[in-house]
C-alpha cells in the first residue's frame, strides 16, 4: 500500500511539473508575442514621425497598442494591418470592380451581359 502511494505522488508530481513547464513556455511565447508587437508598433511610430518628429516613449507605443487591440476586436480580427493609401485604393478599386460584375451579372458562360459591356466601356472612357 505504501508503494501504491507513493506511486501516485510521484506520478502527480510529475504532472505537476509538467503543466508547470507548459504554463511557463505559454507565458514566454505570450511575452514574445507581445515583445514582437511592441517592436512593430515602436517602428511603424518612428517611420511616421520621421527624423524632425519627437521621439516615441514607452507611453506613446503602449497608446498606440491599445488602439490597435481596440480596433482590431471592433473588426473582429485578431490584428489590424495598417497599409498605406496608394494598397488601399488599388483594393478598393478592385473590390468596386468585382461588385459591378456582381451586380452586372455575367453568364455561366463567362460571356458578360450587356450591363457589364457598358459598365467596361464606361469605365474604359473614366480612364
Amino acid at each position: 500500500a505504501g508503494q501504491a502511494a507513493e506511486r501516485r505522488c510521484t506520478r502527480r508530481a510529475e504532472w505537476v511539473a509538467r503543466t508547470e513547464a507548459e504554463d511557463r513556455e505559454a507565458k514566454r511565447t505570450a511575452r514574445r508575442e507581445r515583445e514582437e508587437v511592441r517592436a512593430r508598433v515602436r517602428a511603424r511610430l518612428r517611420e511616421a514621425a520621421g527624423e524632425e518628429g519627437p521621439d516615441v516613449s514607452e507611453a506613446m507605443v503602449s497608446a498606440e497598442v491599445v488602439k490597435s487591440e481596440e480596433d482590431a476586436k471592433a473588426f473582429g480580427g485578431d490584428e489590424v494591418k495598417v497599409i498605406s493609401r496608394e494598397q488601399l485604393q488599388k483594393l478598393e478599386s478592385e473590390l468596386a470592380v468585382s461588385l459591378e460584375v456582381q451586380a452586372a451579372g455575367v453568364e455561366e458562360s463567362g460571356a458578360s451581359s450587356a450591363a457589364q459591356q457598358a459598365f467596361e466601356a464606361r469605365r474604359a472612357q473614366i480612364r
